[in-house]
């Protein structure tokens, strides 16, 4: 999605990486 080029995310790895930082999966 864009909304992951937004944070500067552009894999898999650093989605997972971004993601666990936000606790979004909460």
């Amino acid at each position: 999605k864009n909304s992951f080029r937004k944070v500067g995310v552009h894999s898999m790895p650093d989605f997972m990486r971004y993601a666990a930082t936000n606790n979004i999966f909460k």
